[in-house]
């Protein structure tokens, strides 16, 4: 059986962590200045902020570098992401950071980020990233 690596809209992943946030109810606290207490104004229902953890490998500093200015294109995109073999549709890429490039001694399996079969043992480019998104379907 074929492993379905993870991916944010195209672009592949050897890990993504995080759990994405479904769409639910959102409430609004009221408060007034002077008045004790504290109430509730129910918005509906709409999708939460989630923030994903993702590790991509390339073969060359180069594309490591590419690759981040690739992700920031991405902001203000919806995509589907693929995670544990389930896919989730509908989510914005509100942003994308926290980039660290790291060379490594020999990949550590999977695919590079363009989906291609990791297959030899040279040296490569660990990317790591931080993706907030937000479902915004309906």
């Amino acid at each position: 059986m074929a492993i379905t690596w993870p991916q944010i809209g195209s672009q592949y992943f050897v890990e993504l962590l995080g759990d994405l946030e479904p769409q639910g109810k959102t409430l609004e606290e009221i408060t007034r200045a002077g008045v004790d207490g504290v109430a509730f104004r129910e918005l509906g229902d709409r999708g939460q902020k989630s923030q994903l953890l993702g590790a991509a490998i390339v073969e060359t500093s180069a594309a490591a570098k590419t690759l981040l200015s690739t992700y920031k294109g991405m902001i203000g995109s919806t995509v589907s992401i693929i995670q544990a073999e389930q896919t989730s549709t509908n989510y914005l890429i509100l942003d994308v950071g926290d980039f660290v490039r790291k060379q490594i001694a020999t990949p550590v399996g999977g695919n590079f980020s363009d989906g291609t079969a990791i297959a030899n043992e040279s040296p490569c480019w660990l990317v790591s990233s931080r993706w907030e998104v937000q479902y915004v379907g309906t």
